[in-house]
């Protein structure tokens, strides 16, 4: 009998942890909800169909917007889990400078393609120094699409 209430008492934490980091990422004011879906579903999306790039006049050294369009789905709702990177070009080699990874790394949202998302780095790497960067994405699993972009 004790079994079953520690049991039931794990999944109501759990809920309550999930339902708390819900409404957090929903409620950040620090805009760093970035990147959407980490596709999850059966549907066997195809990389090529996902696009990425920059909005038009938006890089500074500390952020800049990436626009995500899944030519896969109109909209969905799917895991998400948000991360990207942000890879140095040096000496013809990529390197890896920064990642972002949310707290919660999983939560379930509806998503309406193209979505924009604005990627601020200052308060964990500042700025920028000049040079080509990219921004690495995995929309799907172990599958990434890149963008470049060069800060001057």
């Amino acid at each position: 009998m004790k079994k079953i209430y520690l049991v039931i008492l794990l999944i109501i934490i759990i809920l309550t942890t999930l339902i708390i980091s819900a409404i957090l990422i929903n409620n950040n004011s620090n805009n760093e909800i970035e990147l959407p879906a980490t596709q999850t579903s059966t549907d066997s999306p195809n990389i090529d169909n996902i696009f990425l790039s920059i909005k038009e006049g938006s890089i500074t050294p500390t952020g800049l917007t990436v626009i995500v369009d899944d030519k896969n789905l109109e909209t969905s709702t799917v895991l998400i889990s948000w991360y990207y990177y942000i890879d140095k070009k040096v000496e013809n080699e990529w390197k890896e400078i920064y990642y972002y990874l949310t707290p919660i790394e999983i939560a379930i949202g509806h998503l309406s393609y193209p979505y924009e998302a604005h990627l601020d780095w200052s308060k964990d790497l500042g700025e920028l120094e000049p040079g080509t960067y990219r921004i690495r994405y995995y929309p799907i699993l172990n599958q990434s699409k890149e963008v470049e972009f060069n800060i001057n």
